[in-house]
């Protein structure tokens, strides 16, 4: 099933206790899905999942938050467990966007099965 904003956003699951920080990083991951274009949309899900399509048994996307500074901090998917790592620690929405904008439109980490 190709992926929309609104299927996507059906998987994702923050924890239920989230601190001021995170929970502001959790409204910037919604409206941050909610902008994404088609060819986006599927980079995330691949991102995170693996897979730029949904299937009827993905299950959810997991988000847990980290603790990652300067040069260290990104958006991180783990694939196998669809977990995706969120640093705590954005000053706005623009810099969430563009940096993980810029991860998305980068080819270097696609997985490619032959």
């Amino acid at each position: 099933m190709e992926p929309t904003s609104k299927k996507v956003l059906k998987l994702i699951r923050f924890p239920a206790n989230m601190s001021l920080l995170e929970a502001e990083v959790a409204k910037h991951t919604r409206r941050f899905i909610r902008e994404l274009d088609k060819p986006l949309l599927k980079n995330f899900l691949w991102f995170c999942t693996g897979s730029d399509l949904i299937f009827a048994d993905l299950g959810q996307i997991t988000v847990e938050f980290v603790n990652l500074f300067g040069l260290q901090r990104r958006p991180t998917g783990r694939t196998c467990g669809r977990v995706l790592q969120l640093p705590r620690n954005y000053e706005s929405f623009t810099i969430f966007r563009n940096e993980f904008k810029t991860l998305l439109s980068c080819d270097i980490w696609l997985m490619y099965i032959v």
